[in-house]
């Protein structure tokens, strides 16, 4: 399958007089121009080609690369006009995006810049570019989470700062507070994301938190520093103004960052300044791991004692064991009571039946 306004790989079909048929494997072919061929392509070789349509609606593969793809955010130029729409600098030789009339926020400007999206257009099927962006950017669905390593690329100024595209996906916000350089319409820059709302808002910021950030810093100044034959331009008396105009960073960030510097001993002190040495970049800290706190073995409780079995004395014992004869006499007749009673049910039967023998008779 061929992929319209996207890289991929193809494989030399063929060789022609006006250039290369690739093929995706599937039976589709597109051709890739002659001026885009070399003498080492030969059938059978993979290419990767960025695919798209050309100014007769033909297919056509490139290895130009263009400044943006399908589903990207880019800041780019408007070189042409007609009645239907404005042809922007797309970075291919031979062809410009299209961004159509009903796609224009206000008429566009031949010579200005202006942040658009590029999609794939479900009719021509071609693609094109919109400049209003909240058709295709919304937070309905987040796709990053805090402290995430994002792409932004700012879109508009507004009233506490900057609204930025993260990720070509959402929308996010660059506060003025957060910004220690200067940031302009259309600038595609590496942010950090510091919180996600509840109400599905994304602030992000220019600059890792905690120790990353101080050491980015620290590598900061190092730069700073080699420009300035690898003496340090500021100091800790230096204002926030002098800070933030020569290094872009907060008093603060600064303050850390020299902390950071000597206590890894990577300045010496000299009589022009605070001098960086090492390769601050590359430097890894040598801390000793510590060694993992064993876990401590939980008390055993002590084995219950068994109780001594007190013996009774000889007189309790003699005692206790004619109670014990006592009641078992009243609980069970004697034999000698057993005995009168079975006879006198004997001699009871026995008259009876004699009784009845006599009468009989």
């Amino acid at each position: 399958m061929l992929y319209i306004g996207l890289y991929q790989t193809l494989t030399v079909a063929r060789i022609s007089e006006h250039g290369l048929y690739l093929t995706d494997g599937e039976g589709a072919e597109v051709l890739l121009p002659n001026r885009y061929v070399s003498l080492e392509d030969k059938v059978g070789d993979s290419v990767e080609v960025f695919v798209y349509h050309d100014t007769l609606n033909r297919l056509t593969a490139t290895r130009e690369h263009p400044l943006a793809t399908v589903g990207e955010v880019a800041y780019l130029e408007v070189v042409d006009k007609n009645v239907h729409g404005a042809f922007m600098n797309w970075g291919i030789t031979a062809k410009d995006l299209f961004v159509p009339n009903r796609e224009q926020n206000f008429p566009m400007e031949i010579g200005r810049k202006y942040v658009v999206f590029l999609y794939r257009d479900t009719v021509t099927d071609r693609v094109v570019a919109s400049a209003r962006l909240a058709k295709h950017i919304s937070n309905s669905e987040i796709v990053v989470r805090e402290k995430e390593e994002v792409e932004i690329v700012v879109a508009q100024r507004i009233e506490r700062g900057f609204r930025v595209v993260v990720n070509n996906r959402n929308w996010g916000v660059v506060y003025d507070n957060q910004l220690f350089e200067p940031l302009h319409i259309g600038d595609r820059r590496t942010g950090y994301v510091s919180r996600v709302t509840d109400e599905r808002r994304i602030d992000v910021m220019l600059r890792q938190q905690g120790y990353d950030e101080v050491r980015s810093s620290a590598v900061k100044l190092a730069k700073l520093a080699k420009e300035n034959g690898d003496i340090l331009p500021l100091n800790d008396k230096s204002t926030p103004e002098e800070i933030k105009e020569v290094a872009q960073m907060s008093k603060k960030v600064f303050k850390k960052a020299l902390g950071y510097l000597m206590s890894h001993n990577l300045t010496q002190p000299s009589d022009e300044g605070l001098r960086i040495v090492g390769d601050v970049e590359n430097y890894k800290s040598s801390e000793q791991v510590k060694p993992a706190k064993s876990t401590p073995k939980p008390a055993q409780k002590p084995a219950p004692k068994e109780a001594k079995r007190r013996e009774p004395k000889p007189e309790q014992r003699e005692k206790k064991e004619s109670g014990r004869k006592e009641a078992k006499t009243e609980q069970q007749p004697t034999p000698a009571v057993i005995s009168k009673s079975r006879t006198a049910r004997e001699g009871t039967r026995h008259a009876y039946t004699k009784f009845l023998r006599t009468k009989s008779e």
